[in-house]
């Protein structure tokens, strides 16, 4: 039971990489023997990555794509571990499919910013002039 892993994302269609935050699907698709059954493995992934809800799976012939939803909380590329689904036979038996690990680019959502050493230092601020006091508001009460 070999798959492969797919990325998809909601959303436009065409951008190179999800950013920080994005919702993003985490996938893969496996080989379904004749009269089994597929159940996607429960899921807790660990830091930057954060599940958002349970898993898809979509049946397609003799094969099931199972896709997670998550949010990935740092930008570059993470090496994700997506479980493998449960194969419950007619008779009873029970096989686990091996995990796979993906390969997510995540791009920043921040602007690039320059060097420390590039930035000048700015001047001091002027001070702010405080409002003018009154006793109106304590002779009008």
């Amino acid at each position: 039971m070999i798959g492969f892993a797919l990325l998809l994302q909601l959303g436009a269609a065409g951008p190179p990489a999800p950013t920080v935050g994005d919702t993003v699907w985490l996938g893969r698709t496996v080989a379904i023997p004749r009269g089994a059954t597929v159940r996607p493995a429960d899921w807790e992934p660990t830091d930057p990555v954060e599940s958002l809800g349970p898993p898809r799976v979509t049946l397609r012939g003799d094969s099931a794509d199972i896709a997670y939803p998550v949010a990935i909380w740092r930008a570059g590329t993470e090496l994700v571990s997506l479980p493998g689904p449960l194969l419950l036979g007619a008779n009873g038996t029970v096989d686990s499919v091996e995990p796979v690990e993906v390969p997510v680019t995540v791009a920043s959502v921040l602007p690039p910013t320059p060097s420390d050493s590039v930035l000048a230092p700015q001047p001091r601020a002027a001070v702010v002039p405080r409002g003018v006091r009154s006793v109106l508001p304590v002779l009008v009460a």
